[in-house]
């Protein structure tokens, strides 16, 4: 268990603080009327360094802060993310179906995607799948200690059957998809019937289950903007002094922008929460990270 903390805190130096919303302090990757428009929610900062999650096969990766550090400020934060998309006012239901996407890649998009999906499952009744479908760079097999295939682009390839790529975690009522396999045609296969089918199928069997899908980036790649035409809602991860606003522009744009629930600005490295007391300030497409 100490290596695990001592993972955190040497990421905790590494890494900016967590802050609530305050539009403003996002210039000048995006003005606050921009954040506005696109749904502007929470900023969160990340206290992890995806290096450490590659040293934690077959465990859960400490960069997953919300089983971890469950008391920390900064999973205040990914819960105030939780609670909008269960009390999301603008739909008679909460999004069933949310994809996490980011305009570049190294955003963080896949750590929030997962931290988001452990903390959805921890609530009372409520289940998750989480689905790895940026099938060109997966990872988030690496914060589960899992293989990354059988998967999602073997279950599409027509390679596996659905029940032989859902794969268990250390998280109750949370299931997982990895990416799969390398493939030649993931637009293809992200496009195919079966993608839509593998949505329909989970949706039916369980009323409180939530699917959360991890994609690739949506100025970068196609697969977003086919994937927001079946979902729910999106998150959309921007990362501060590193997304020009000119990506965030475009990302807005390329999305459906009714469908957009929140953008979480990552990295602010601010320390707004420290008038706080006690719960204080704390602490490329083709790449491998994210």
């Amino acid at each position: 268990m100490s290596k695990v903390f001592e993972a955190l805190q040497r990421a905790e130096k590494e890494q900016g603080a967590a802050l609530p919303v305050a539009g403003k302090e996002i210039e000048p990757e995006v003005s606050a009327q921009e954040a506005d428009l696109a749904g502007l929610e929470t900023l969160v900062s990340f206290a992890a360094s995806t290096e450490e999650s590659k040293h934690f096969r077959g465990r859960l990766s400490p960069l997953i802060v919300v089983h971890w550090q469950p008391e920390s400020p900064i999973v205040e934060q990914i819960k105030r993310i939780r609670t909008h998309i269960l009390h999301y006012s603008k739909t008679p239901s909460p999004p069933r179906t949310i994809m996490v996407t980011s305009a570049l890649s190294g955003e963080g998009k896949s750590l929030l995607a997962a931290n988001i999906s452990v903390t959805i499952a921890q609530g009372l009744t409520e289940s998750v799948l989480l689905v790895d479908s940026d099938m060109r760079n997966p990872t988030l097999h690496e914060y589960f200690g899992r293989a990354q295939s059988p998967g999602l682009s073997d279950y599409l390839a027509n390679e596996a059957g659905l029940e032989g790529v859902i794969q268990e975690t250390q998280i109750p009522r949370l299931k997982f998809i990895a990416g799969g396999s390398r493939k030649k045609n993931p637009i293809e296969l992200i496009s195919s019937e079966g993608m839509g089918g593998l949505i329909s199928q989970v949706r039916a069997e369980d009323n409180n289950r939530f699917i959360v899908l991890d994609t690739t980036p949506v100025v970068l790649t196609n697969e977003p903007r086919i994937l927001a035409k079946v979902v729910d809602g999106v998150i959309l991860v921007v990362r501060h002094d590193v997304t020009h606003r000119n990506a965030v522009r475009d990302a807005v744009s390329f999305l459906e922008k009714d469908k957009i629930i929140g953008i979480v600005l990552n990295g602010s490295g601010l320390d707004y929460l420290g008038m706080y007391g006690r719960y204080g300030k704390y602490g490329k497409y083709g790449s491998t990270h994210h």
